[in-house]
């Protein structure tokens, strides 16, 4: 497995500060989520009764498979929503079409946790609001669904920066790639092509990209 670098890369703004917190380390979502994840997974699963083991189960589960959905929903409906007024296309650009302009800056592959945070905290919340038999499903599905994110972050940062041979990285890798290199209106799904499917997004069926 190698790294590729580039210095293919811009400045979304003219003070130092707001530029610096625009940018995010690949590792560094991993420093912060994985506590959050054992935390909340630890404690939902031993406040679970045996025989609420399997439950939990589905229940996490239910939160990598609601992430993988959500993944898809505001990447195509969010990150690639075509405003009219200057306010939100600026938004747009900066929340994601910069990464399109500059696919290979690695420092703009992964979510800058200065938006990760608070909207861990809105996620916590709002699914805090879900009427859940048991509080610990509710630990249990955020826990999860924060690995989904993870994963993502990371499969993400993979398919741009690293090479490999293994078919199944090299599928997923394709599948992004071609949504950057041939039409940006396909294959929204990052992690899994699954949500393509479901809601018929993967375009044409030519080969197209294979690995840059």
């Amino acid at each position: 497995m190698t790294r590729t670098s580039t210095n293919n890369t811009t400045r979304l703004y003219n003070n130092n500060f707001l530029e610096i917190l625009s940018r995010c380390p690949f590792w560094l979502p991993l420093v912060v989520f994985i506590p959050v994840v054992f935390y909340f997974s630890f404690i939902g699963f031993t406040s679970l009764s045996e025989g609420l083991i399997l439950e939990g189960i589905l229940i996490a589960v239910g939160g990598v498979i609601s992430w993988s959905l959500t993944e898809y929903l505001v990447h195509r409906f969010v990150f690639h929503y075509q405003p009219k007024s200057a306010f939100w296309k600026r938004f747009v650009y900066v929340v994601h079409g910069v990464h399109h302009d500059y696919p290979n800056d690695l420092n703009r592959l992964v979510f800058p946790v200065t938006v990760s945070i608070p909207l861990g905290f809105v996620v916590y919340y709002l699914f805090g609001l879900i009427p859940w038999t048991v509080e610990a499903y509710h630990w249990i599905f955020y826990s999860f669904y924060a690995v989904g994110y993870l994963c993502y972050d990371m499969i993400h940062f993979a398919t741009h920066a690293v090479s490999n041979n293994n078919k199944l990285f090299t599928s997923i890798k394709r599948h992004h790639l071609n949504h950057h290199y041939q039409k940006s209106n396909t294959k929204y799904g990052v992690s899994s092509g699954l949500w393509d499917i479901v809601f018929n997004s993967l375009g044409s069926k030519k080969k197209g990209v294979q690995d840059k």
